[in-house]
């Protein structure tokens, strides 16, 4: 959802400046100033233009991706289909699988499983993957268990796909039709094969040799299969891609047609030729297998034509085997979970944690669609390129800023290099005042699942700078050297400037997230999304007078990260952050912004009423304010209240401190058997839907990377001297137990990471799989933060 955006008008000087004696000139003087200044402004508008362009466009992909060292590589860039290969690269090809059961839903329609939803009846998860070299999928549908092993070679890639009955049938049901396929994203791209297309073929083998016609450059597939009796469909033909929702499952469907076998006259649905709308240099190349028993086939290509590729899948075996030892061995030297007395099937989970993590990292390619607040058309941004990780295959298969913060964390452990191109490759999407896309969805796939009216992004709006948190532990443990920090810290200070200039509060040291709706009735409390908390409740009646305890946090942290870097490479501005951040930090300040002494808590103020309903009215929805807002404490207990802890701010004798491990301790705030909600239940908004069609989210479920800090947080003051050494450490013990095994068990009574847990029953809830910030429950278990 997207909320107006109240942006605080600043005074702008006035040009040129006013004066009494300049006002009595003559007309002719005054004639030759318009003149003089007339000239002066199309100069000014020229070059502002030309510093906007220069600047704006300064994070396309010719001037800014330079800098970044991503091999060009095969990999399961394709985060929201079920099976999908391409390089990470915007000319690249792109491959992958579907299948279907030879049955119509109730609608008529062929139930193809392609791109990851929701409510598909499908579970799937990367048992083992290790971003650079391979992957193992299962993937399992009813009684349908398909599994996919992948290894990824410098020109291309190999996959063994097994298909079989998870009730051990030897023969299916009903017919299984796989379509493996190759495609392009660019739309004036197209791709020529040799190999003739049939109605039907027999046997074992099908080779494809062709070239794309970007650059002429040529490839060869091969698909080898264990049942010569499997039917055998290929065609090929163009793919419209405007509008994106035709991309892919839209246009499989429309051109299946029903066919009888030669045999026993059964009709099948099999892939058409060419109609009149798909006419053209074709740019999508399916073979159609249609299957009636357990098969093993193989999928290959290589970007040349070599004939030695059956060397390939005679070393598969033996190149898998190696590959799962390395990454078994490195998992274990760098987690270490079977000295933590972690079982085998627990040892499982972690990995299948850390491969979901890396099997999502997705390539994008585009251009992002801006706005400057509510009034100002929507503009073209880029082009784009992003290589990240993703929260959710199924729901939110493209890159989310706050989100990756987190996403690194993990990722920074296992593979430090990876995650430092990683977030250059985010902070290079900055343009040219400091500002970086709270979302990103670049390319037709990615477009294709987002609603029309969420795509325009904002550039007066933010999102928490969580990328400083695995900035600060890369930096911490030495794993950045001076070259990638004297390339980063221009970056991280254009942001942090972006930040101090646009996100500032009405007094000196406070700051509001902006893109809060004022005018907004229909909703129980205005959203917050900037913040990355989204119903979370703040101020009811949002004003320029409003600060918002996390926004400061988030820049305290941001100003000991520059402080720390600063130094390190000596850089003059390295003063400046240090006095900034002894400034944001000092504990009695913020007791003075923040703390509310009433209600014993950290909290925002701003314009609140404790009494407001909604009220459904000739099919309306009004909001109904029944207590008249004062400038206050907005004393709803929850994750905002532990910001001064979580990101380690208040001093180790604050009694503060204190007073947040009362919050997380108590089971009548904070405290659950399966994780810390994220409200308290005394709060006036716990579990209270916004609207009545917008269910809780940040009122009440407990959500893993709020946890995490917290965690992080209890440790470090575990290891400091302070009279809360103790009970921080017992506390992070006992919290850490509780969501380990909540998720464990979760995971193994459904097969899946959630995007949230029940506060009362543990249960998993919001999106499956969400192996995003879930996915830290790998360093919890671990115990390395």
């Amino acid at each position: 959802m997207t909320s107006k955006v109240t942006q605080r008008k600043k005074d702008k000087p006035k040009w040129p400046p006013s004066s009494g004696d300049e006002s009595k000139r003559s007309d002719k003087t005054n004639g030759n100033l318009i003149y003089k200044l007339f000239l002066f402004f199309l100069v000014a508008t020229f070059s502002l233009g030309a510093i906007y362009y220069f600047t704006r466009s300064s994070s396309s992909l010719n001037s800014r991706l330079d800098g970044l060292n991503f091999d060009k590589r095969w990999g399961t860039f394709r985060s929201g289909v079920y099976f999908g290969l391409k390089r990470n690269d915007p000319s690249s090809m792109v491959s992958g699988l579907m299948w279907f059961k030879n049955v119509l839903n109730d609608d008529n329609s062929v139930p193809i499983r392609h791109l990851c939803e929701k409510f598909d009846p499908v579970q799937y998860i990367w048992n083992k993957h290790d971003f650079d070299s391979f992957g193992i999928q299962q993937v399992t549908e009813g009684d349908l268990s398909i599994k996919q092993q992948v290894l990824f070679r410098e020109d291309g890639w190999i996959t063994r796909i097994t298909v079989n009955s998870t009730d051990s049938l030897e023969k299916f049901t009903t017919p299984v039709s796989l379509i493996l396929y190759l495609a392009t994203e660019n739309e004036d791209d197209s791709i020529s094969v040799s190999t003739p297309k049939s109605e039907f073929l027999r046997g074992s083998k099908i080779g494809l040799e062709g070239s794309l016609s970007s650059g002429s450059r040529q490839f060869l597939s091969r698909v080898d299969f264990s049942d010569p009796s499997a039917i055998i469909y290929i065609t090929d033909f163009k793919m419209n891609m405007n509008p994106p929702l035709m991309f892919f499952n839209e246009r499989i469907m429309q051109n299946l047609g029903i066919m009888r076998t030669p045999g026993n006259g059964k009709p099948l649905f099999v892939l058409n030729e060419q109609s009149d709308d798909t006419k053209g240099k074709p740019n999508f190349v399916a073979i159609q297998l249609i299957i009636n028993k357990p098969i093993e086939l193989f999928f290959y290509l290589r970007e040349s034509i070599d004939p030695y590729i059956d060397s390939w899948k005679n070393r598969f075996d033996a190149d898998l085997m190696e590959k799962i030892f390395q990454f078994d061995t490195n998992f274990d030297n760098v987690f270490a979970l079977s000295e933590r007395n972690y079982n085998l099937d627990q040892i499982n989970f972690a990995q299948s944690v850390l491969s979901n993590m890396l099997g999502s990292i997705g390539y994008f390619y585009g251009h992002s669609w801006i706005k400057n607040g509510s009034t100002t058309k929507p503009e073209r941004y880029g082009p784009l390129e992003l290589t990240s990780a993703v929260p959710s295959r199924s729901y939110f298969p493209r890159g989310f800023l706050w989100d990756e913060g987190f996403h690194q964390l993990l990722i920074a452990k296992i593979k430090p290099q990876l995650s430092q191109e990683i977030i250059k490759n985010w902070l290079y999407l900055m343009d040219g005042n400091g500002w970086i896309p709270r979302e990103v969805i670049l390319g037709f796939e990615a477009t294709s699942r987002v609603p029309k009216e969420f795509i325009v992004q904002d550039i007066s709006n933010a999102n928490p700078p969580s990328l400083l948190l695995p900035i600060e532990f890369l930096f911490d443990s030495n794993q950045l050297d001076i070259n990638y920090l004297k390339s980063i810290f221009p970056l991280l200070e254009k942001w942090y400037n972006w930040f101090n200039t646009t996100q500032v509060g009405s007094k000196t040291g406070t700051y509001r997230w902006r893109g809060r709706d004022p005018k907004s009735i229909d909703k129980l409390n205005p959203l917050t999304l900037t913040s990355g908390l989204d119903d979370y409740p703040r101020a009811s009646h949002p004003s320029d007078s409003e600060i918002h305890l996390d926004l400061r946090c988030w820049m305290t942290l941001a100003a000991r990260i520059l402080f720390k870097i600063g130094k390190h490479i000596e850089s003059p501005s390295a003063i400046k952050y240090q006095e900034t951040f002894n400034y944001l930090r000092d504990n009695k300040l913020l007791d003075l912004t923040h703390w509310s002494e009433e209600n014993q808590m950290y909290c925002d103020f701003g314009v609140h009423s404790n009494s407001i309903e909604l009220i459904r009215s000739e099919e309306k929805v009004k909001r109904v304010v029944k207590e008249k807002p004062s400038y206050q404490c907005v004393s709803e207990l929850g994750y905002i209240s532990l910001f001064p802890m979580l990101l380690n701010l208040l001093d180790p004798d604050n009694p503060r401190l204190n007073s947040i491990l009362d919050t997380i301790e108590n089971p009548d705030h904070l405290w659950t058997p399966y994780g810390l909600r994220s409200i308290s239940r005394q709060s006036r908004y716990y579990l209270r839907w916004n609207t009545f069609t917008d269910p809780p989210y940040w009122r009440g479920p407990i959500w893993i990377n709020i946890n995490f800090l917290v965690l992080k947080s209890l440790k470090n003051y575990s290891q400091l001297d302070g009279p809360y050494r103790e009970r921080a450490k017992l506390l992070h013990d006992k919290l850490r137990d509780n969501l380990v095994n909540n998720v464990f068990n979760q995971f193994q009574s459904t097969s899946f990471i959630w995007e949230n847990y029940n506060d009362t029953t543990g249960q998993g809830s919001g999106v499956h799989p969400f192996t995003g910030w879930s996915a830290l429950v790998l360093l919890i278990m671990s115990d390395k933060y």
